[in-house]
């Protein structure tokens, strides 16, 4: 693994151990920062079932890094632009 936010997510869960997510779905960062830094492992910001857009998920993911936490993004089903994007 890298090391990076997302590798050492990976690491923890490929070792077995659990990891706890917020989710998010409100298009608010300051939403996605809280919970970031409130002791969850990563944020999951929800564009399926959430009210974020693209733009949202974007500002979401650069507040949980400065959180220094991972974020993970849950495209709606099929969309394969916006997964790209994400």
């Amino acid at each position: 693994m890298d090391g990076g936010l997302i590798g050492t997510l990976a690491a923890r869960i490929a070792s077995g151990d659990c990891a706890f997510a917020g989710w998010v779905g409100i298009p608010d960062p300051m939403v996605a920062e809280t919970l970031a830094r409130t002791g969850f492992d990563a944020v999951v910001l929800d564009m399926q079932h959430g009210a974020l857009d693209v733009m949202s998920a974007i500002r979401g993911v650069a507040a949980c890094a400065l959180a220094g936490k991972p974020a993970i993004v849950r495209v709606p089903v099929g969309d394969f632009a916006t997964a790209s994007r994400a």
